[in-house]
């Protein structure tokens, strides 16, 4: 049995002629449409352990049929590979592959396997953890209003809403940075450097009191 893993890849990467790449294992292949632009990237690694082959189960959830159980500990490394690769083409004019969301098929190499497969084709969705924000008329009436003297504050909401965004792909390095910036933006006072800046939070009071509210109210231990 072998398995697949179709990323989209965004761009302007052109290739003339390829051949599929052996390395590390997996084998990359590339799509290509008709003016030789590069649409996906396909990453093939053979199944050895049947204990990996995606399974289905009933769902105990209302109007869900069944529930699909991923057992596949290499795909978090293709994924970081992938990444990886985006940086890289990056050079060469990819704007992005998407990683995150990829098609998974499973190639089955025998009739025994044909048989025993449970799961032949999927693709990974979006799992956006955040539930809905109501908001009343009155405030959302107050923002369209003061809009256009938030220009002081755009950057920093425009972090915030780059690490949110993060946050809900699962891409919580990159969610960290963003808020950081966020912080660093409102609170350092333009200073730089790690021990400049951690003084610059300690002197606001703003941020010292909204962070002892937090930890007086947080759910976790610390």
């Amino acid at each position: 049995m072998k398995c697949q893993y179709r990323f989209k890849l965004n761009g302007k990467l052109t290739l003339s002629q390829f051949k599929p790449l052996n390395v590390r294992g997996l084998t990359y292949e590339f799509e290509l449409d008709e003016n030789h632009l590069v649409t996906h990237i396909r990453v093939t690694r053979p199944l050895h352990d049947t204990r990996e082959w995606p399974q289905h189960e009933r769902s105990s959830e209302p109007g869900i049929s069944y529930d699909l159980k991923l057992n596949d500990p290499r795909l978090p490394l293709v994924q970081v590979e992938m990444r990886s690769l985006e940086a890289a083409l990056s050079l060469f004019s990819v704007d992005s592959i998407d990683s995150d969301y990829p098609e998974i098929e499973s190639l089955p190499e025998t009739d025994a396997e044909k048989n025993a497969v449970q799961v032949r084709k999927f693709q990974i969705s979006p799992d956006n953890d955040f539930p809905p924000c109501p908001l009343s008329f009155d405030l959302m009436a107050r923002t369209v209003i003061a809009a256009i003297d938030l220009l002081e504050v755009e950057l920093p909401l425009s972090f915030f809403r780059h690490g949110r965004i993060a946050y809900g792909e699962r891409k919580y390095i990159e969610a960290i940075y963003q808020f950081y910036f966020m912080f660093e933006t409102m609170f350092g006072n333009g200073k730089t450097g790690r021990k400049t800046i951690q003084d610059q939070f300690r002197k606001s009071i703003e941020l010292r009191s909204a962070a002892e509210d937090f930890l007086k109210n947080a759910s976790s231990p610390w």
